[in-house]
């Protein structure tokens, strides 16, 4: 009871009373109602009952266990002991819980245990699930319900990952086209159907092996199996535009025979850095997903990589210039993302020296072009449009990108001069650094660029004139430069340019419609032109306005008059231009009744008139002929309105349902009818003879009847 040879015993509290000069009764935690009797200056006791009490952490003879009742308060935790009884698979033998691997009971913290400890059989010797197999527990259930038996590993087949961990998991009842795909029968780990999985819609084989599985924009929802792993011969993974969540497996990495992986436009949030240990890739996708991402810490050493696409994502962080180490890469896109930092500087080097498309817009880069580019000797292709790029263009920089056919550095903040060795670039077919802050003039040496078709240079600040050697570039079919201080006429060698083609707006430069361009009188092309500094009428809504270019004498009048300026422009030019009825030409072929104002020498503006307006007035009022807001044409025609015998005029005819507008003839005396062609006397003379001729009738029929009574 507590008190040895006069030693208090383990687990036993026994205290001395001073103040009575007794000792107290001894007392144990695992004892509780009992009686203690005094006998002399001892203990004498005698027990009436004794209650173990768990959760003190002393195991009694009818105790399993007790760890001091840790985790009792939560039944959902699983830690050996439980109320002082040992969970399903647990050993605390020695006052320690834990968990025993290869006992033939599987715990929470074991991926399997199949009763040993030996590896390649499933279950490896340290209970965790061996790549290619599948386990499953025997029905004995631990607290919680969940199976705790011994398990059984099955190796993963091919069939099963597709039938189970693709067409199951991935909504395949679901897919556009799951041909041969629904057949399959899964039972336990066997999986049966009536055409193999090498005939099965997307999948392609070599030796009975699967080499590549295609399912593009077949509905996939849901994340991809860890089992992939088990295509042991894929090289080619091809599941762009569909709804494939999460993140790619750990276990793609045992792939290594996987060459090409296209996950285009799905809803992948993370990337998976065991994916770029593949020396296998030639090619990754992984464009338009959610990857949130940095690319930091992820290892770009992939000896045959051809192509890495990111795009369109949410990375973040800066690019790992310095850790790449990809020597067979054409082409890198981290295009629209949320990509910071800056680019390489002059002291760093690129080690891809394959590489021919950069694309990098729409970041938030910064920096400017400097010479670490010309360690890409192969470049062909640079995009850094829309980012936060500053400082100038180093002539240098431009030099080593010789090779070079596209290049955008629009929409940045880069200051200075176009340095004029992009002249030497001979390869190049377009060209932007349109919104910038780029200053002087534009360089002659553009004209050298035989092969450009696209040259964009608006919304910047350039200055003097167009290069005259813009005329050698035979194959420009687009050139912008809007919003800058340009001046001086445009290039006539220049005009074979269309109005979609050309764009001047907001410059001191003559000659254009609708930016830049003059047009010749008897040109088709001119026609529905729509000026920026052309055209300053729009023909009263009634026409269509384009400039002309003619050659006019004129007197040393500063403001000549319409009679002062004579051209060899005929009506019939213009009404070449018109293949509708409803577009009028000019009814007579001098030049004051087609043009509204002169604007320069060789310039003037005119109007194309709808039918019946009068070009003469910029399309504001009618043709002789013609009457109203829409300018009818009166009865008779044009020409001979009324006849000439009647005031042509508007007559409104009202109803419930709608208003209508015609013109009509008002005839003079003696004239009738809708055109005015009848003569009211030539109508009443023939009246007047056949009455004549009927009366002379009547009175002959009388005498003969009066003859025929005699007789």
């Amino acid at each position: 009871w507590g008190c040895s040879h006069c030693q208090v015993l383990t687990g036993w509290d026994c205290k001395f009373n001073t103040s009575s000069g007794v000792w107290v009764p001894c007392t144990n935690t695992t004892l509780v109602n009992y009686q203690i009797e005094m006998s002399g200056n001892g203990f004498l006791a005698s027990r009436l009952s004794i209650t173990e009490v768990c959760g003190n952490g002393i195991t009694t003879t009818t105790e399993q266990c007790d760890d001091h009742g840790l985790g009792d308060d939560n039944s959902r935790i699983i830690d050996g002991c439980y109320q002082c009884r040992i969970d399903v698979g647990w050993d605390c033998s020695n006052g320690t819980c834990r968990e025993v691997c290869g006992n033939g009971r599987k715990t929470s913290n074991e991926e399997c245990d199949d009763g040993n400890k030996v590896s390649g059989d499933g279950c490896d010797m340290f209970c965790k699930r061996e790549s290619g197999y599948s386990c499953e527990e025997d029905p004995i259930l631990d607290r919680l319900g969940t199976r705790a038996g011994q398990s059984r590993c099955n190796a993963i087949t091919e069939i099963r990952v597709l039938a189970e961990y693709f067409y199951r998991q991935l909504g395949g009842s679901n897919w556009f086209e799951n041909r041969y795909w629904s057949e399959a029968v899964i039972s336990g780990s066997n999986v049966t159907a009536p055409r193999h999985q090498c005939l099965w819609n997307g999948v392609t084989c070599t030796a009975g092996k699967v080499v590549s599985l295609d399912l593009t924009g077949n509905n996939l929802i849901g994340s991809i199996p860890n089992e992939i792993s088990q295509l042991a011969k894929l090289e080619r993974l091809l599941l762009s535009r569909n709804q494939i969540n999460g993140t790619i497996p750990s276990t793609i990495q045992f792939l290594t025979s996987l060459s090409i992986i296209n996950l285009q436009d799905n809803l992948l949030s993370g990337l998976t850095p065991s994916l770029f240990t593949i020396k296998s890739l030639t090619a990754i996708n992984l464009g338009g997903n959610r990857l949130t991402d940095t690319l930091t810490g992820i290892t770009l050493q992939l000896p045959i990589l051809d192509s890495l696409q990111l795009f369109e994502n949410q990375l973040h962080g800066t690019i790992p210039w310095k850790a790449m180490n990809m020597p067979s890469l054409t082409r890198l896109t981290l295009s629209n993302n949320l990509l910071e930092g800056a680019l390489p500087s002059i002291t760093d080097s690129i080690s891809l020296p394959k590489l021919q498309w950069l694309q990098l817009q729409r970041n938030s880069l910064n920096g400017t072009l400097s010479t670490a580019f010309c360690s890409l000797p192969a470049l062909q292709r640079l995009e850094l449009s829309y980012n936060n790029m500053t400082g100038t263009i180093l002539p240098a920089a431009v030099n080593c990108l010789t090779g070079l056919q596209s290049f955008d550095l629009s929409n940045n903040r880069l200051i200075g001069q176009i340095p004029s060795q992009f002249g030497k670039l001979r390869s190049l077919t377009s060209f932007s650094l349109a919104n910038n802050l780029l200053t002087g003039t534009i360089p002659s040496e553009f004209g050298n660029v035989q092969t450009v078709q696209l040259l964009s240079f608006d919304h910047n600040q350039l200055n003097g004139t167009i290069p005259s050697e813009f005329g050698n570039l035979r194959m420009l079919d687009t050139l912008t430069i809007n919003d800058n201080l340009l001046e001086g006429t445009f290039p006539s060698t220049l005009s074979r340019l269309s109005a979609d083609e050309l764009s001047c707006g907001n410059t001191y430069i003559y000659g254009a419609l609708p930016c830049c361009r003059v047009c010749d009188p008897l040109s088709v092309a001119c026609y529905h032109c729509t000026p920026y500094l052309g055209c300053q009428s729009n023909c009263n809504n009634h026409g269509v306005c384009y400039v002309l270019n003619v050659t006019v004498s004129m007197s040393p009048s500063p403001s000549p008059s319409h009679s002062q300026i004579s051209a060899s422009v005929s009506a019939s030019s213009l009404s070449s231009k018109s293949s509708s009825a409803t577009r009028s030409p000019s009814p007579s072929p001098s030049i004051s009744n087609v043009y509204h104002a002169n604007r320069d020498v060789n310039l003037i503006e005119v109007c194309e008139c709808d039918y019946g307006f009068d070009a003469s007035t910029m399309c504001a009022t009618c043709l002789s002929g013609f009457v109203g807001d829409d300018c009818l044409e009166c009865p008779g025609g044009a020409a001979n309105p009324c006849n000439m015998h009647g005031e042509c005029q508007i007559t409104v005819v009202t109803t419930p349902f709608s208003t209508t507008a015609s013109a009509t003839c008002s005839c003079d005396s003696g004239w009738s009818g809708t055109d005015c062609s009848l003569s009211v006397t030539a109508s009443i003379e023939p009246s007047l003879s056949v009455a004549a001729t009927v009366q002379s009738s009547v009175w002959l029929l009388v005498v003969c009847v009066f003859v025929c009574l005699l007789g």
